[in-house]
Formats: structure tokens, sequence, C-alpha cells
């Protein structure tokens, strides 16, 4: 057994080296390191640093390819649409990547003829700078020089038939995302290790080994993963079922917060691109707000067939510096908001000149505590009260942006309740604010009520009527939907036996594990739960919330908290996934309005005669921290100088309850 093992072995060896002989030579085009594009670039290699020409065109002598060949060549810094052609016909597109790799095209027979040849690689319209080198033609089909294996994959609804746009990402057993190439159709955006469909067949090659394929389609689908085994020279067929985990009948999933690279002029995305993902994410409302610039979907969703996935919304990321604001929706005709004015009310005003309807501060602590839009303008966390007192007019703040989200999921939070509790009627929305294929769109999103029945033609005023009434809520891998009797996020409603009586409904799939469920009044947390989730199962639980009415008027919100999510399929950059409501208003004191915590310590410092800290003190401690801290900010500049020293003291002895009462 042993010397026949050997004898076959010298044989095909020795064929081997037979074909080796009678193959021609590897093509070698440029192996310098050119520089396309128009601009210099301080990262390149000093002799690369200015640019040789917008495009690369080099002629080559060469055989004829009877048979398919393949192009292998260094690049870096490819982030646009790059087109190589070889005698004229197209061969490929330059695949997005910022490192320095070794990428590998196809060369289709027949391609190449006997003697002079063209090779160029020519932008698409706008885009940035690149580096290639180490151009050369290798005359072996790129699936034997690889040592690659086919896949044919399709995913579908859990019927096995029905096709689904989905997620796809495939990585070793050690959770390193796989090399792509050949991925057809050309349209199918991809990167290393995953890839987008519309619920087409994607076809593509995998080097051969082991891989886990995962497919998954944003927070109301389940996740399915099978094991792949790839061979060279077999074709592996797969069709993956993915079952609908969640039910948000009767809300839209909105992303305030979608970028592309075309018209950005940062990450990976093209238009072409993020129509698939949105509709592989299963976002139906997404809001295109590139810089300062209008972006509509719709002309693209129609030439690749994904009309019916979900309705485009033209809107801008108004990008100042002292904030960015997304606004929604445009006409493409009227001119675009003014990015240089300062003064926030005035920005505000002429984005609302221009059209929109609906104005959100972005990711209102990025970049830093330091220097982010809060922090320039002075906003105490603890009273809602900022250096610079304008009033705030944008309708919402993003509470959760997922891709640059706070260490502590209740930090931005924080800032919102103090807002609340001064009196400002903004809502919390949440924003995926990708720019990239990797990051998934929709990983943050805000769940609008509104008719969810056709996706495709979703009623955009009732949309905007919902978000302006504040009946919406933040997921990021949860689903949260809030309600005290018939009263819906947003709306005002009474005690009911001197109880407010919460029901919070809390939903994720069986891959997100939810942990806690929270209740906050006028921004104090005051009671907490625990979540069960069977193993394997997905979690949808109602969640009853009972507390004692307070004697004055108080707003609630409900939030769930659940663990981040560390598969390769669905990362979270957070260390945590979580949903958050909307406010619920509740008049307790039964006068048929809702009072902020702010407009109730006027009303109780009005009842303080003569005003003193003695009497301040006394009537704090019958109310909760978030009406506490307005009586203390209201009191200070009415009480006499001499009591100064005094309330200071009061404050310092407050700060040691925590809460707002730290935060001030």
């Amino acid at each position: 057994m042993r010397s026949f093992f050997l004898s076959c072995s010298l044989s095909v060896w020795g064929l081997a080296s037979l074909i080796t002989l009678g193959q021609p030579a590897n093509v070698v085009i440029e192996r310098n390191a050119t520089h396309l594009g128009t601009k210099s670039v301080s990262s390149f290699p000093e002799i690369a640093r200015k640019p040789n020409g917008p495009k690369f065109e080099r002629s080559f002598e060469s055989q004829a390819n009877p048979v398919e060949w393949t192009l292998r060549l260094k690049q870096q810094n490819v982030a646009d649409d790059w087109t190589i052609e070889i005698n004229g016909r197209h061969i490929a597109r330059l695949g997005i990547g910022g490192s320095e790799r070794a990428a590998h095209y196809s060369i289709p027979a027949q391609t190449l003829v006997d003697g002079t040849n063209t090779l160029t690689i020519i932008p698409r319209g706008a885009t940035n700078d690149v580096l290639i080198s180490q151009i050369e033609i290798v005359p072996k089909r790129m699936r034997d020089l690889l040592k690659l294996a086919h896949v044919v994959l399709n995913v579908t609804e859990q019927n096995g038939q029905t096709p689904l746009p989905a997620r796809v990402t495939i990585v070793s057993g050690d959770g390193k995302h796989a090399e792509l190439y050949n991925v057809q159709p050309e349209t199918t955006p991809w990167r290393k290790g995953v890839f987008y469909s519309l619920g087409n067949a994607v076809e593509f090659d995998v080097p051969e080994g082991d891989w886990v394929v995962s497919a998954t389609r944003g927070v109301e689908w389940g996740r399915t993963q099978v094991k792949l085994r790839a061979f060279v020279g077999k074709i592996a067929k797969m069709t993956i079922p993915l079952p609908r985990e969640i039910d948000t009948a009767g809300f839209v999933a909105a992303d305030t917060h979608s970028h592309t690279y075309t018209f950005s002029g940062h990450g990976d995305a093209s238009v072409e691109d993020r129509v698939v993902t949105l509709a592989g994410e299963g976002v139906e409302l997404p809001m295109a707000c590139d810089h300062n610039h209008f972006t509509y979907y719709l002309a693209r969703q129609n030439e690749l067939g994904a009309a019916a996935f979900f309705t485009s919304v033209i809107g801008d990321e108004v990008t100042t510096a002292n904030g960015h604001f997304n606004a929604f929706p445009f006409d493409p005709e009227a001119k675009v908001p003014d990015s240089k004015l300062k003064d926030w009310v005035k920005l505000v005003e002429d984005i609302r000149a221009k059209g929109a309807k609906y104005v959100i501060l972005n990711h209102p602590r990025w970049p830093g505590l330091t220097n982010s839009p809060f922090a320039i303008w002075g906003l105490n966390r603890g009273d809602g009260s900022r250096t610079n007192s304008f009033p705030f007019t944008f309708d919402a703040i993003e509470l959760m942006n997922a891709g640059s989200p706070q260490k502590d999921p209740e930090f931005v939070m924080r800032d919102w309740f103090a807002l609340l509790n001064r009196g400002e009627r903004i809502w919390g929305v949440g924003g995926s604010d990708s720019h990239t294929i990797a990051d998934p769109i929709g990983q943050s999103r805000t769940y609008v009520a509104a008719n969810d029945q056709n996706p495709g033609a979703i009623n955009l005023e009732e949309a905007i009527r919902a978000m302006k009434s504040g009946d919406m809520s933040v997921s990021y891998g949860i689903f949260g939907e809030a309600k005290i009797g018939n009263a819906r996020m947003g709306q005002i409603t009474k005690p009911a036996n001197g109880e407010i009586a919460v029901t919070f409904r809390v939903a994720c799939p069986d891959w997100v594990k939810a942990k806690k469920a929270a209740l906050y009044v006028n921004g104090s947390k005051v009671a907490e739960q625990d979540l069960t989730m069977s193993p394997g199962m997905p979690l949808s639980t109602n969640v009853l919330f009972k507390v004692p009415a307070p004697a004055h008027d108080a707003y609630v919100v409900c939030a769930a908290y659940g663990d981040g999510v560390k598969d390769p399929s669905w990362k979270t950059a957070a260390d945590y996934t979580l949903a958050i409501t909307n406010p619920i208003f509740v008049d307790c004191d039964g006068d048929g309005k809702y009072s902020s915590p702010h407009e109730t310590a006027l009303t109780l410092l009005e009842r303080i005669k003569p005003l003193s800290v003695e009497g301040l003190r006394k009537v704090i401690e019958t109310v909760d921290s978030g009406i506490g801290v307005q009586l203390l900010w209201e009191a200070k500049s009415q009480l006499p100088n001499g009591e100064l020293d005094s309330w200071k003291h009061l404050v310092d002895k407050l700060s040691e309850r925590g809460d707002f009462f730290l935060a001030y």
C-alpha cells in the first residue's frame, strides 16, 4: 500500500512538471508602486506620495488566454469604485479595503490576444487616491492558483422557498473572516468575510477548509449558522432558511442616520451597496443623511429591484463646527441648509425653512466628553440648564449611535432626562451612523408607530406625525414598547387607584441576550426586573411595573439591557444591547395637564413664604431628585445673599443622595 502511494505521488508530480513546463510564464505589467488619484497622500511611501494620474493604463505583450487566467496585484487605500479593464473588456472592480493586500481577479478566457494588450484601471466618477503595485498576469485559473472552492448560496424564509434579502458572514472556527473571491452577481456588496444579497443566489469562491456561515437580517429575524466544508474542485450549494422571530406589527423600522461613501466621502458603501444592505438588514424607513448633501435611494432601488423593501427618505446630515444635525425630508430641488451657521436656533430655522419637518441632534457626546455638542454648550447634567441659554429647537437627540456608542449605556440618557426635567419636549431616537458594509446599517434603529404592511410604500407623513408625538422607541438589538393602559409613548394619561402601572413589552431574537428591564420616573430608576430567556428561543414578554403615583406630575421611561453581541455575524461596538422607550406623561395631580419637574418646582417655590434654605430643604424632602434639582436651581437666584453659603451646604448634603443631586 505504501509503495502504491509513492508511485501515485511520483506520477502526479511528473505530470504536474510537464504541465508547468508547457505553461507560459507570468506576464509582469508593472512592478513599481503607482499612485492613482489627484492628491498627495502622506501615508503612502515617499516615492509614491504624489499621484501619477487619475487612472492607470499600461500596454504589455502576452499570449492569448484560451482559458481563464488570473490578474494579481497589490493594492492599498481602496475605498471607492475602480473598474479593471483589459482590451476594453470589463474584468472586475478593485476590492474595497484600506490596508495593503495582495488581490486576485479572474481574467475570462479569450480576453487576451497574441501580441499587444492594454490594462486600464479607471475610477467610476469622483474617487479616492489608491496605491497599486506588482501587477502581473498568472497563467492559471484563480481557483487553482489559490486552492479555492466554489459556493452557491441562497437565503430564504423559514419555508425554504421564499427568497429573502440578508447579510451573510463567513468565518473560520476561531472567528477570522474568510477571504472571498469571484463574488457574483457583481452588484453584491461584499467585504472580507461578509456579503449581502437581495434574495438572489450569490456565487463566490472561498479557500478550501472548514467555515462557519451565518445568515442574519437585523434584529427582527433569527440567526442561522451552518458549517461549510469547502473542497477544491467541488461546488457547494447551500440554502439557508431564516425564521422571523420578533413581531413588530404597527411599527416601522427606521434608521435615521444612513450614509454612503459616494456622497459623504468616507467609509466604503456606495449608494448601490447601501440599497442592498438596507434591504438585507430589514430597515423599512431609511433617512439618507450624507454630510451636507441630499441623497435619494429610490432610483437605485428601482435599478436593483429593491423598491419593495423600503421607503426612501431624502435627508441631510447638516455638519457644522458645533454639532451634526440629521434633518428630513427634503425636496431634491431645495437648497442644502447652511452648515456654516454657528447659532443653533438660526441653524434649525434655516433647516426648517429649506423644507425639513424633523431635526435630530446627532451623537451629542461625540467625539469626546470635552468637545462634544453638549460640552460646547455647557449642558448641566443635573438640571438641564446650559451656559448658552438659547432654546433647543430640534425635535430629538440620538440616545444610541451604533457607530460611536458610549461605554455607559445610561450616559446620554442622563443628559436626556435632565433636559426632560427642565421642560424640554425632546424625543429620543437611535441610528446606526454606518458608512460601511461591515458595520450593519440599522444596528441601532428607531421603531416608529406607523402602518408597516407595505415597506415600499410607507406613509411618510404618518411616520413623521408619530415621531413628532414621540410614539417610537430606540432599539440596539432589543425591541421595546411601553403603555399605561391605552396611553402610548408620547401621550398623557392619569394614574389608576393611586398607582402608575406600566406594561413594557420587550422582545429580541434568540441570539441577543436581554438581561434586565428598568423603569425610570422623572429620570430616576425606581424599579428593575430580571429578564429570563430560554436557550435557543427568542424573547417576547410583557413586564409589568407598578409604582405608587407621586403627588406631582411625572414622566415614565422604560429600558431593557442585555449583553453585547460578540459573534462576528452582527458584532456590536458596545458591550451591551438595549431598548429605550420614549416617555409617557402622567397627570398625577389631576389638573388635566402635564407639568414638567421644572414647572412643578416653580409652583412649589411660590409656596415657600418667606423663602429660606430651611424651607427649601423641607420641600425638597417631599419630592424626587428631578424636581429637587430644579428647586435648587431656581431658588439660588432668589435667596438673600446671606443664605448662599447655607444653600451651598444644602447642595453638598443632597449630593450624597446621588442621582440628579450628584450630577448637579
